[in-house]
């Protein structure tokens, strides 16, 4: 079993690095992602790589929390839009495992919705 905890890392360092296809290794291939109003079913690839407004990002993560196979995390989100606009919010992030894999992530912003 991974260390869920150092998955999460994985995932964020890979995001904020620019490396969509090494942060989307930690999800299952059917994984649901809701974003705010949004549900994604799987795909998350198009998402990532076609939808998502970010085009480099630093998240800060202030407090993490996991219990049995739930990681919670709480952070600040700063970085830049396509367009070259700053953005900064708070986040929150809730991610469900199943055989080492997130099968389920809800993200909720504080702030500005990104």
């Amino acid at each position: 079993m991974f260390n869920l905890v150092s998955r999460i890392g994985l995932y964020y360092d890979s995001i904020d690095a620019g490396n969509i296809e090494k942060a989307l290794e930690v999800f299952a291939p059917n994984a649901i992602y809701m974003r705010g109003n949004r549900r994604l079913d799987g795909n998350l690839d198009a998402f990532y790589k076609n939808e998502r407004n970010i085009a480099h990002s630093n998240h800060k993560i202030e407090k993490i929390a996991v219990s049995h196979n739930v990681v919670s995390t709480i952070g600040g989100f700063e970085g830049t839009t396509k367009n070259g606009l700053p953005i900064k919010t708070r986040f929150k992030d809730v991610f469900i495992f199943a055989n080492d894999l997130v099968v389920y992530r809800l993200t909720e912003f504080y702030g500005e919705d990104i």
